[in-house]
């Protein structure tokens, strides 16, 4: 890429040479041949002035060669014309045929005392009729005029030369300028490139070195960020297993034990012991339901219900689910406003998301509980506070990451999945709602569900 590169650039200072010395070579000639122009027009009226003054043709011509000859003005010289537009040279009053030829418009311009101009490429040639008195020898067959004949201006060998030299130094300097910035351009991206095969390799430590504040240092950067991501990411992923484990083995070595206990006949009180059983199993399928769950939802395999409910019925239902295990831990579980508000979700997927809001409050809550409703404008904010020791703030932007395992220990062994936060979250978004986290200056908690209020009308947003 880097030769591409050079070439590119090389091309189009070769390129922009050409076109510039052509550009400058054109206007150079274009200009020279206007120059050349002027000229001619402006000698051919002061020399109108000097063939008024009563020349002979021998006398005119005489003076007007020495006047080209003086001032290397180029052909100044009496000429000819036929009445068929052929122009011929006047030497002593003979005529001496040119290549130059007059068409009947040109013919009659000149006829009618105006000048006319000749450009053939090289040169620019003027004409004005001059008149005879009879007695100075005119010539009905012909109408005499004064030629003035001027080169146009080219550019020398030596110019030409000198103009070849400085391109080619141009281009020497434009291939060692594209070589310098190409090698410059290419190897942060060389970098990049190295940095991306580590990462892809499992190498997650490794980091784009960022200079500048360009595009190439923005999208190293990016990678850098990335690479922070997945770096977390894995830690998270990796906590989140060994959790998931632990949730796992627990009740499985619980049922193995009892199970063999029962089997061995080594247990005094089956009863107690099909209890542990069940209650461990539960737990067992709830895990796996959550898991489940959190798969669907990841993938948006999982479907939605949409219609208009009352969040306040729902609120009500999930605290009321609730509110013996709040009892049986001695928390104060409330509500506080009971007006009917209409969203559009999901009736049984609310309930769900809100049911696992107060399950997280009830692990960390000391005394109370408070399960909120406030509208703003077409919004809903389902709001339910504790007041337990709060969430770090470190941990705030990723309560909701389904691989996410906070180092905060709850009051309260639960037998739960720890996945209610992450599934709270997807069934939310799912709905077009918003879920947030924040805590309180004192300590405590506050978990926001946002809804779309519902048009009273079509029951719709």
């Amino acid at each position: 890429m880097q030769r591409r590169l050079m070439l590119a650039m090389v091309g189009i200072a070769l390129l922009s040479i050409i076109l510039v010395g052509a550009g400058v070579l054109l206007l150079a000639q274009i200009g020279s041949r206007q120059e050349a122009r002027e000229d001619v027009s402006q000698q051919l009226d002061a020399l109108d002035d000097l063939a008024a003054d009563g020349f002979s043709p021998e006398r005119l011509d005489q003076t007007l060669r020495r006047i080209g000859a003086a001032f290397s003005t180029g052909d100044v010289i009496l000429a000819g014309i036929s009445a068929e537009g052929d122009v011929a040279v006047i030497t002593g009053n003979r005529p001496s045929p040119t290549e130059l030829g007059l068409d009947s418009e040109q013919l009659a311009e000149l006829t009618g005392g105006d000048q006319i101009l000749l450009d053939d490429g090289r040169a620019v040639v003027g004409l004005r009729r001059v008149e005879f008195d009879s007695r100075r020898g005119p010539r009905a067959d012909r109408l005499n005029a004064i030629l003035v004949r001027q080169d146009v201006a080219t550019i020398g060998r030596r110019a030409q030369l000198w103009f070849l030299v400085s391109a080619g130094v141009v281009l020497a300097a434009s291939v060692v300028a594209a070589n310098v910035m190409a090698s410059r351009f290419i190897r942060p991206i060389r970098q990049i490139q190295t940095t991306t095969k580590q990462i892809a390799a499992g190498d997650l430590r490794a980091r784009v070195e960022v200079s500048g504040d360009d595009e190439l240092a923005q999208l190293g950067t990016s990678v850098n960020q990335m690479t922070e991501e997945l770096d977390r990411s894995r830690s998270a992923e990796q906590e989140f297993l060994l959790s998931i484990s632990h949730d796992l083995r627990t009740p499985l070595t619980a049922i193995t034990g009892y199970a063999e206990a029962l089997t061995d006949g080594a247990t005094e009180d089956p009863v107690r012991a099909g209890e542990v059983i069940s209650s461990n199993a539960k737990r067992l399928g709830r895990l796996v339901q959550d898991l489940l769950d959190l798969a669907q939802l990841t993938t948006r395999r999982f479907r939605f219900e949409l219609a208009a409910v009352d969040v306040s019925a729902l609120v009500a239902d999930a605290v009321a689910g609730q509110q013996p295990r709040a009892d049986e831990y001695g928390l104060q579980l409330t509500v506080g406003s009971t007006q009917p508000v209409a969203v559009v979700a999901d009736a049984q997927r609310v309930a769900q998301a809100i049911g696992n809001l107060i399950d997280n409050a009830l692990k960390f809550a000391e005394h109370s509980i408070i399960v909120d409703i406030e509208q703003r404008d077409d919004v809903v904010d389902v709001v339910v506070t504790d007041d337990g020791p709060g969430i770090p703030v470190a941990d705030l932007p990723f309560v909701f990451e389904r691989l996410y395992v906070t180092k905060l220990k709850p009051r309260r062994a639960e037998n739960s999945s720890g996945l209610g936060l992450a599934i709270v979250r997807e069934l939310v978004e799912g709905m077009g709602g918003q879920v947030a986290a924040s805590g309180g200056q004192r300590g405590g908690t506050t978990m926001v569900i946002t809804l779309p209020v519902a048009d009273p009308v079509k029951g719709r947003p």
